[in-house]
């Protein structure tokens, strides 16, 4: 809510807005943000996890997915429903400002077929849309204690559209072993 209410701030008067690395107006705020996630999102995952290990693991995972023939991957209204019914409520509007609720209410089975055939496509064509790829990266403030300047104290969530959530989920009820990876070593 900090975050936001300094935001909305420095539409009003640039002067009221935290400093965030010696850079006060908003543009600059948010370029510093983004570059901080950014360094954050590249940076190898933590020390604590045998790295080399969960890749492995992964890799085989994904070599026994090669194996799976398009064919075994059809999607039906029916996935497309029960992905829809496992979809979490009360959570943050996507990019496009949708939520689940969205989907949820206003289900139907005409609706699950085309959700199903657009996601079948998908498959086929082996090519996610640009637009189905995107996220927006939300800082959360880690602690009111900590410095409110200092772009380590916040962390970022990531809203990525509620299609993918969907398409995620037919895909992990299709192949579990994916799921199992990140319980891996």
């Amino acid at each position: 809510r900090s975050y936001w209410k300094q935001i909305r701030l420095a539409k009003s008067n640039e002067n009221k807005l935290y400093t965030i690395n010696n850079k006060s107006s908003a543009k600059e705020i948010t370029e510093e943000f983004k570059e901080h996630f950014k360094k954050l999102l590249n940076t190898p995952r933590t020390e604590a996890m045998n790295n080399t290990l969960s890749n492995q693991h992964l890799q085989h995972v994904l070599g026994e997915l090669n194996n799976f023939q398009k064919i075994d991957f059809y999607v039906t209204a029916a996935d497309v429903q029960t992905a829809i019914k496992g979809l979490n409520k009360n959570k943050a509007y996507d990019p496009f400002e949708l939520k689940a609720e969205h989907f949820i209410t206003c289900m139907s089975d005409q609706m699950a077929l085309y959700l199903a055939n657009r996601i079948n496509n998908i498959m086929q064509s082996e090519n996610l849309p640009q637009s189905l790829a995107v996220s927006l990266i939300i800082p959360i403030i880690k602690s009111h204690r900590k410095s409110l300047h200092d772009p380590n104290n916040y962390r970022g969530i990531s809203l990525i559209p509620i299609l993918t959530k969907i398409v995620e989920k037919i895909i992990i009820n299709k192949c579990p072993q994916l799921q199992d990876h990140k319980n891996a070593p």
